[in-house]
């Protein structure tokens, strides 16, 4: 059923196939991670429900740091 539901993922884009090693997360050394693009698919996805304009990120200026 998890080969299915997998291969499945592959077919439709919104998993990455298998690779021919390993990509291990920090902490989990010698487990697999399975990465879920939420972008995908386009118009349908779980970002496209993110209201961009509530959002805001703002970096600090390296001069601000300096003063």
């Amino acid at each position: 059923m998890i080969d299915a539901y997998l291969a499945d993922e592959v077919r439709l884009g919104q998993v990455v196939s298998p690779f021919d090693s390993p990509h291990t997360s920090k902490g989990q050394l010698g487990k697999w991670c399975l990465i879920v693009d939420l972008s995908s698919p386009q118009g349908h996805s779980v970002n496209d429900g993110i209201d961009h304009d509530s959002l805001h990120l703002q970096y600090i200026k390296i001069d601000d740091v300096i003063n």
